[in-house]
């Protein structure tokens, strides 16, 4: 899926980006209209952006709807642009490097350095919790998992409640996105 205002290497990055990266949906998007479009319609995990300034990006109160999605935003800066804003959860900066072929290298790096984050926040659930993370993300309910450990239905409220605060993750389709294939 491709937004046709992007500029041809742009659109060129999120093809390679798409070979490279296949359990994860990216597009382009070059304006705060296009962000807001991409939010509503599509189930993606990243955008990325090259001509999107911070003022822009505060005024849409973009960090809230990254959040509500569980989406991250790739902000393509230019080597010599200074962004005064750090990597955040889900805004993440990468610097152009001047070849198509770097530009990828540096973008998978970036992503799977966040998921590593992720996964070693996974790890660190307790083995029940990972047990009730399994099977919440197999689509199970609160009664049927209470029912198969022989546990009270409120404790495994309690467990989902634990994952969901220690993934940072706000609901079980939340989880599903981020830890579907694990």
């Amino acid at each position: 899926m491709c937004i046709r205002d992007s500029s041809l290497s742009m659109l060129a990055l999120e093809k390679l980006l798409s070979k490279e990266l296949k359990d994860d949906s990216i597009i382009i998007a070059s304006n705060t209209d296009s962000i807001n479009y991409i939010l509503r319609d599509y189930p993606i995990n990243y955008i990325i952006s090259d001509i999107l300034s911070i003022d822009k990006l505060n005024e849409i109160n973009l960090e809230k709807k990254l959040n509500n999605n569980n989406v991250s935003l790739l902000l393509f800066i230019d080597k010599d642009e200074e962004y005064f804003i750090n990597d955040k959860d889900n805004i993440i900066k990468i610097r152009k490097s001047g070849t198509l072929q770097e530009d990828v290298k540096n973008i998978i790096y970036k992503i799977q350095n966040n998921k590593l984050i992720l996964y070693s926040e996974y790890d660190s659930l307790s083995k029940q919790e990972k047990l009730v993370t399994k099977l919440l993300i197999a689509g199970f309910t609160n009664k049927y998992i209470a029912r198969e450990l022989d546990l009270n239905e409120k404790t495994i409220s309690t467990y989902k409640k634990r994952v969901l605060n220690k993934l940072n993750v706000k609901s079980t389709v939340e989880l599903y996105q981020i830890l579907g294939n694990r």
